[in-house]
């Protein structure tokens, strides 16, 4: 039973450097050149690594900040030291937490190794920013759906807040009480073998129907 998702911050990284034939004497003395591959890919270990601290939310638990570099390109010829990268920067957020505040992180660590690095310039572009948000776990929606679900499978489920965003954020922040995921029973997003029990479905329906008539009832 979902009650919440982390937010999500997308970065787009774009590193200039200085090309050089990779051949040369100029660049095997450090005297000319700027490798911007590798400059960005030093950058993005430092973001890798790099730790966001917030207070620890009951509803998230295991789930905390994380950065993840997804998308990496750059160069232009085989002996060419590359002049130019870019890198796509994915950044969950647990509710709360300043999407600026994260950026301003990431410039920092941009600074710090753009120093070491004479000739290497590195921009930040916010391609997509979105919150994360939540509705209380003792909200009458999830005691709600905590009753149906343990009436129609015989078992508890975890009212949790989830890794993955979704557009539930939208209708919280409007006053909206919202699930930001419940529903068949599935697993292994975005990997190999992927996949949702068939059997789940039926059971989905009945619960959602039997929520919608509560609700309907005036038990909400």
């Amino acid at each position: 039973i979902c009650i919440g998702h982390r937010g999500l911050l997308r970065l787009v990284l774009r590193a200039a450097g200085k090309a050089v034939h990779s051949g040369s004497a100029a660049w095997s003395q450090g005297r000319d050149g700027a490798n911007a591959l590798t400059g960005l890919a030093a950058i993005l270990l430092r973001l890798e690594a790099l730790e966001i601290p917030t207070a620890e939310q009951p509803a998230f638990v295991g789930l905390g900040n994380k950065i993840t570099p997804t998308l990496l390109r750059g160069g232009e010829f085989e002996s060419m030291v590359p002049a130019h990268a870019e890198a796509l920067v994915d950044v969950r957020l647990l509710p709360g937490v300043s999407p600026q505040g994260v950026v301003d992180r990431v410039k920092q660590a941009i600074a710090e190794e753009t120093a070491r690095r004479p000739g290497l310039v590195v921009s930040v572009e916010v391609k997509n920013s979105l919150p994360g948000a939540a509705i209380p776990a003792d909200h009458p929606l999830v005691k709600l759906a905590e009753e149906y679900t343990q009436t129609l499978t015989g078992r508890t489920w975890l009212a949790q807040g989830a890794g993955p965003a979704n557009e539930g954020y939208m209708l919280i922040q409007a006053g909206i009480p919202t699930l930001c995921g419940f529903g068949p029973q599935g697993d292994n997003a975005h990997a190999p073998d992927e996949w949702v029990d068939l059997e789940s479905l039926p059971r989905t329906v009945a619960i959602y129907a039997g929520m919608v008539r509560e609700y309907l009832e005036g038990g909400v």
